[in-house]
């Protein structure tokens, strides 16, 4: 039987951070690819923050503006102890109307799994919509192509542009939905943005001698911005 979101990140809370929080990519990608097209003091959405290392934390530390949203309220509230400098709140990214706008930036890393394919491209309307124009989004997630599990649900000749597939994450299984690259092109300009870096960072996260969970993870990370037209 799958877990959904919200109890799934509410029981691995504290483990979450011991295996991913010390992502060398995220930090990588962050201080790299997006701080150096940020404004100062721009306004930034954490989407999923998690934990709030190492996103949160770094562009707080920049100087940016920080709001973070999670589902899981164990993660906001080891989020709040650990980034006093940015603001974090429970909240559903699917019904969550931002009090402020726009954001200059939204991140969005390895948030989007559980999301089928119609809601993660409702999700992308909403970033769109909550940016300012040329506003940048920051996605982190995982190709269908790198899915190593004989639980495929789509196959992917069948959906070329996604997959379904159920994995063991952290001690729970998991139901996720992948697109391909092409279909994170697709999605991604159907909604307004163009592509402007892509890469492929290799994550093993930290896990006890006992967890299932230990395959090397190819993290998938795309900035686009915003086309002034939308």
């Amino acid at each position: 039987m799958t877990i959904l979101a919200e109890a799934l990140f509410d029981a691995v809370a504290k483990r979450y951070e011991e295996s991913y929080g010390p992502s060398t990519g995220q930090g990588e990608v962050i201080k790299r690819v997006l701080l150096p097209l940020l404004p100062p003091q721009s306004r930034v959405l954490d989407v999923g923050c998690g934990t709030g290392r190492p996103v949160a934390e770094t562009l707080s530390e920049a100087g940016h503006s920080v709001v973070g949203i999670d589902i899981s309220q164990e993660m906001v509230n080891i989020a709040r102890q650990q980034v006093p400098g940015a603001s974090f709140e429970k909240a559903d990214m699917m019904t969550y109307t931002p009090p402020n706008l726009p954001f200059d930036a939204v991140c969005a890393l390895l948030s989007l799994f559980q999301l089928g394919p119609d809601d993660t491209a409702s999700a992308l309307a909403k970033f769109s919509e909550w940016l300012a124009p040329d506003g940048i989004i920051l996605l982190c997630t995982i190709l269908s192509s790198a899915v190593r599990t004989p639980d495929i649900t789509n196959g992917a000749a069948a959906q070329p542009l996604h997959i379904e597939a159920s994995f063991p994450f952290m001690g729970h299984l998991v139901s996720g939905t992948y697109f391909s690259r092409e279909g994170w092109h697709k999605v991604l300009a159907t909604h307004g943005f163009a592509i402007e870096s892509e890469k492929i960072i290799p994550f093993r996260p930290i896990v006890s001698a006992s967890e299932v969970h230990v395959d090397v993870e190819e993290h998938y990370y795309i900035l686009a911005r915003k086309k002034p037209s939308m």
